[in-house]
């Protein structure tokens, strides 16, 4: 099953799906759902995919009760909705800060212990990035001086 949780864009979230649902449900299409819906074009959902539509809030929360959504995933839908359709930055910035208090500690992955312990060290992702540069030629030096640059490289600003 896909979790809504994860996206942040409902077109892509639709999209996926619905090419989920199909897979298992091979009478699941854009016409039969936009009869559910009780919507006039039979195409309408498949528009609002590909960005030629937008949806309603009414057909928003709609869609959702279609989808199977219990009152969680149906309260993020209407935010990642209101998000990707927003006019303004405020308006947006709200939606998103919306969305983000209802992910928190949702569809987190689990790392194994050495995943922790290379990510749990800056110079670790450092050093991974340096060592992809062009100027790095196996020259351990050059790769000390970036990761620990001389104190005047910073001016005005004391290294510890």
């Amino acid at each position: 099953m896909i979790s809504i949780f994860r996206y942040t864009d409902y077109r892509r979230y639709l999209a996926d799906y619905f090419a989920d649902r199909k897979k298992r449900d091979a009478k699941f299409s854009h016409r039969y759902l936009c009869r559910r819906l009780g919507l006039t074009a039979p195409n309408f959902i498949m528009m609002v995919m590909q960005g030629k539509r937008n949806l309603t809030r009414a057909l928003a929360f709609s869609l959702s009760k279609e989808l199977g959504h219990g009152e969680k995933e149906t309260e993020y839908f209407e935010a990642l909705v209101g998000f990707m359709q927003a006019r303004t930055i405020r308006e947006k910035d709200a939606c998103f800060s919306r969305m983000a208090a209802m992910r928190r500690g949702r569809d987190v992955d689990k790392i194994e212990e050495s995943q922790y312990e290379y990510y749990s060290n800056w110079y670790n992702l450092v050093v991974r990035e340096l060592v992809t540069y062009p100027d790095f030629k196996g020259d351990f030096n050059w790769l000390a001086r970036k990761v620990r640059p001389p104190h005047n490289a910073f001016p005005g600003q004391a290294l510890r």
